[in-house]
């Protein structure tokens, strides 16, 4: 087992380590990312079945919200003794 292994660099040397690495970030941009794939394309398209249902919620949510801020907005009527 090594420890405290540590490798100097001059900011020269960091400089061009920087620009190979940004080259080859914009070489692999475009292109598919390695790793795994789905094993069941179906998975993707019951998400893109939800996605309707989804809309529909949110303007069902934003619409409650409204009604509740104009029923807070209402003067409350004074109790009289």
């Amino acid at each position: 087992m090594v420890l405290n292994k540590v490798k100097v660099i001059s900011f020269k040397d960091l400089k061009k380590a920087r620009a190979k690495r940004t080259k080859k970030d914009k070489a692999t941009i475009g292109k598919p990312k390695r790793g795994h794939k789905r094993k069941n394309p179906a998975l993707e398209a019951d998400i893109l079945d939800l996605k309707p249902i989804v809309i529909w919620i949110t303007k069902v949510l934003i619409s409650m919200l409204e009604l509740e801020l104009e029923l807070e907005l209402e003067p409350e009527p004074e109790l009289k003794p």
